[in-house]
């Protein structure tokens, strides 16, 4: 909340300084959708962070793991290399399609889903795989393993089952740091060029001397001298 606080105000500030040609490039609309939309994905991406830190915690238990089921747990290991390329491979597509603007609300619905469902076979996948690993490699199953062995597996599961949205948190995430990266190195009004008087006299509250207008910074001066 305290990210998205500082990125709403620092953008409004920014938005009070544009110039004339940043203002063509950067509308309105445009930065309403900055403070409502980008501040608050990267406000998420904070909450979902946490959770890729816990993908180190699957290896740490898959090391464990092959002290009781031996060879079969690299089976384990290819699955959850197979797991997370799949929803690597998933997360690419889903930044290319938030770049296309054509039908983006349906691929992006569909990419979504498809990467939301690998939290429901994730983790199921990859106990099938490491216990069908052991039978077809004649490893001795005891009650004692098998117990250990669920129990690790469960252990997994939050960090499997957590794993696609961070990805999705986490690419959009970056998709918005690039928007708000460009708006926030835009062009900005010289203020020098103004000088404010607090408490002056007299009648006049705006005054002109030599000033120059154009408007935008490539036209060269369209006004001079006025």
């Amino acid at each position: 909340m305290l990210i998205r606080s500082t990125l709403i105000i620092s953008l409004y500030k920014k938005g009070l300084r544009l110039s004339g040609s940043a203002r063509q490039a950067h509308g309105v609309g445009q930065i309403v959708n900055y403070m409502a939309v980008d501040a608050q994905q990267l406000s998420d991406m904070m909450l979902q962070l946490h959770f890729l830190c816990l993908c180190v915690a699957d290896y740490c238990g898959l090391v464990i793991l092959y002290q009781y089921l031996g060879t079969s747990t690299l089976a384990a290991f290819a699955g959850l290399a197979l797991v997370i390329a799949f929803v690597a491979f998933r997360t690419k597509k889903n930044n290319r399609y938030q770049f296309n603007i054509k039908e983006r609300d349906s691929r992006m619905k569909a990419t979504n889903e498809m990467l939301s469902y690998m939290r429901c076979y994730g983790a199921p996948l990859i106990a099938t795989i490491t216990f069908g690993s052991a039978v077809l490699f004649r490893f001795p199953l005891s009650v004692a393993s098998v117990f250990t062995t669920t129990s690790l597996l469960k252990m997994l599961q939050e960090p499997i089952r957590t794993f696609p949205q961070s990805m999705i948190s986490l690419s959009q995430a970056i998709i918005s740091l690039e928007r708000l990266d460009r708006f926030m190195t835009s062009k900005e009004l010289v203020d020098n060029s103004v000088e404010r008087v607090v408490g002056c006299d007299g009648d006049t509250a705006v005054e002109v001397k030599d000033g120059s207008f154009s408007w935008d910074d490539e036209n060269g001066e369209e006004v001079e001298k006025i």
